[in-house]
């Protein structure tokens, strides 16, 4: 229901009810704030955004009030200047003058409102040279904290509790003395996600990304929303990166989320795997293949029959067209490591599955799994409600505090208002289409949440065509039944033991797209490169539902080498199929930090996950 308010005299039609702050910056009505965000519950601790009501002549903060029919509000009125002023000259007295060594600089709330609404003059005879708070050591490779900058805004506290909900922050002492301070140190091997959020949130320079301290300037990098393909959420995100001139390196520098404030450690300290140990342009193996072009090489062992083509949930929906567009004209077999997990689950569900935006609106859960803040962690951010969980593995789920539940018994607790969110991970072959099955039954809505970007859109590209199971097929190239192999990713390491892939690919012509330099590509005869996130277009199916992704990094990678490939590929029109399966009992175990094959070739995030190892070793 839309109602009459009045803001500095002019008339708007708003929703009854909703918060006045967030209207305002919704019509563009510039405003400052600090405590504000719009996921969050109203707080009205920084008190700048005061308006004047005009109805009660009282000066009151505009984010704890809500739109009434005939509300006169002011944000030019003289007591609210005035209010403002004084405000942000309090928090200017505090404040250290080192914004030229502070990464915040440029994008920095407290300088830009200094700018417009403050005082400009120190009145208040204390040098803000001079150290206020005792200086906190967080004990982070990633964190930094400057007590001194700190506005006490409660952000970086409140979306680690009501939104990551890993509690890693709280506020120590008060008044002056304020200090965010982590609940364990060192805060890298405690419950906190390293999802950035509160470095993100922060309006000022007081908690700072380790990684990027010092290497650029916000104004000296180009930012492009994109969407972030290291997990199935979707997210969108923002890349900020330079382009190689004299500003900045060609190079990814950080990534921020997007407005709907959803990132998480994958890609907000991943976005390192984006630059190094790249393959960019396609090549051969120089030992086996001297002086010999790729594109001859490929030909070649398009001519080695039996083929398989093994396709990555990695790839866009457009990739995976292209795959099995080879495919059907080279009549190879078609396989991907969703033939052990999805592709069993959803063809026994045989219902729609739920999305995000179906489920956040519930009050009760159920996980199904062992981990499934650990695989989709912002999935994990979206819920708010009592939590059922049947799996008691020690995990990121731990946070919800859930009732442990047998699988069995999931029945009791389902009603109109719970969701059923399902780690396809954790199950395999006849276990995953079992749980299919018993979802089948269930009237609830279920969220199957697989380890890959596109693995829900591969699924689609592959129910009607005959799927040849993974494990069969490298038992096949083992024993020398298939000659030939168009490998897409390098999943194999998610549900293989690695000994198990190598020994299956050592005597086999291999081409191989992947992004990496790794073992894998040092055996195969050739390699094209694999794009990541900002580095294609197309569209994939997430727990969103389609989305359509963007390139945005202006850095050359050659892949054009993949369209030629259908010409290569003969004449054919059907799939090679072989009944039967050779199951892997191989499962990797899965954290925030190597929760896929890509997140592995991440250096911060591996470093992570090595300290987290070490600090359950020594518990």
């Amino acid at each position: 229901m839309e109602v009459s308010i009045f803001i500095d005299g002019k008339e708007y039609k708003a929703p009854k009810g909703e918060n006045l702050l967030k209207y305002m910056l919704s019509v563009g009505i510039e405003i400052p704030y600090f405590c504000y965000l719009d996921r969050l519950p109203a707080l009205g601790s920084c008190r700048l955004c005061i308006v004047l009501v005009e109805n009660q002549n009282r000066v009151i903060p505009s984010c704890t009030l809500q739109i009434q029919e005939g509300l006169r509000v002011s944000t030019q009125a003289k007591a609210v200047k005035e209010n403002q002023a004084y405000l942000l000259q309090a928090y200017m007295t505090r404040h250290p003058l080192d914004c030229p060594i502070c990464d915040k600089a440029g994008e920095c709330d407290l300088q830009n409102y200094g700018a417009l609404y403050g005082p400009q003059t120190q009145i208040v005879p204390v040098s803000a040279l001079e150290k206020h708070r005792e200086e906190h050591d967080w004990q982070s490779d990633y964190l930094e904290y400057y007590s001194n900058r700190c506005v006490v805004c409660y952000r970086c506290t409140r979306v680690c509790d009501y939104i990551n909900k890993a509690k890693a922050l709280y506020v120590e002492e008060r008044g002056f003395d304020s200090n965010i301070v982590p609940t364990v140190r060192p805060i890298d091997t405690s419950s906190c996600d390293m999802c950035g959020m509160c470095v993100d949130v922060c309006p000022v320079g007081a908690i700072i990304s380790k990684p990027f301290k010092f290497w650029s300037r916000s104004w000296l990098l180009k930012n492009e929303e994109t969407v972030c393909l290291n997990c199935p959420t979707g997210c969108n995100i923002e890349l900020e990166f330079g382009v190689g001139d004299w500003k900045s390196k060609a190079q990814v520098y950080r990534t921020k989320p997007g407005k709907e404030l959803d990132s998480c450690a994958k890609i907000f300290f991943g976005y390192d795997m984006l630059n190094d140990n790249r393959i960019k342009e396609p090549i051969t193996n120089q030992n086996r293949f001297p002086f010999s072009e790729p594109i001859e090489i490929i030909n070649k062992n398009f001519k080695e029959k039996p083929m398989a083509v093994i396709i990555s949930p990695f790839m866009t929906n457009e990739e995976i067209s292209l795959a099995l567009e080879i495919a059907k004209k080279v009549s190879s077999y078609v396989s991907s490591v969703i033939s052990v997990d999805l592709i069993p689950f959803l063809k026994a569900y045989n219902k729609p599955i739920a999305h995000l935006d179906d489920i956040t609106s519930k009050t009760k859960f159920v996980f199904i799994g062992d981990d499934i803040s650990s695989v989709a962690p912002v999935v994990s951010y979206r819920i708010n409600g009592k939590v059922y969980k049947t799996s008691n593995k020690k995990s990121r789920d731990d946070k919800f505090k859930p009732t442990y539940i047998d699988i069995e018994k999931i029945h009791d607790v389902i009603d109109k208002d719970t969701a059923i969110i399902v780690d396809v991970y954790s199950f395999r072959y006849e276990e995953a289409s079992k749980l299919g099955n018993m979802l089948n039954k269930i009237d609830a809505p279920v969220m199957p949440i697989p380890l890959q970007t596109n693995a829900l859109g591969l699924y689609e590209a592959l129910k009607d065509i005959p799927i040849t199971d993974i494990g069969l097929i490298l038992e096949m190239i083992k024993q020398g039944e298939i000659k030939s192999v168009l490998l897409f990713g390098e999943d194999l390491f998610d549900y293989f033991d690695k000994d198990v892939v190598f020994e299956a690919f050592k005597n086999t012509k291999l081409t191989l797209v992947t992004p990496f330099k790794s073992d894998l590509s040092l055996l195969a005869d050739t390699c094209i490169p694999m794009k990541l996130t900002g580095e294609k277009d197309g569209t994939i199916h997430t727990l969103r539902g389609l989305k359509k992704v963007s390139k945005v990094l202006p850095f050359p990678i050659d892949d054009d080498i993949l369209k030629e490939l259908p010409k290569l590929a003969g004449i054919g029109n059907s799939f090679s199929y072989k009944e039967g399966m050779f199951k892997t009992d191989y499962k990797k175990e899965v954290s925030v930090y190597n929760s896929s094959w890509i997140l592995e070739h991440s250096k911060l995030l591996q470093n992570l996950e090595n300290k987290n190892k070490e600090a359950m070793i020594n518990v």
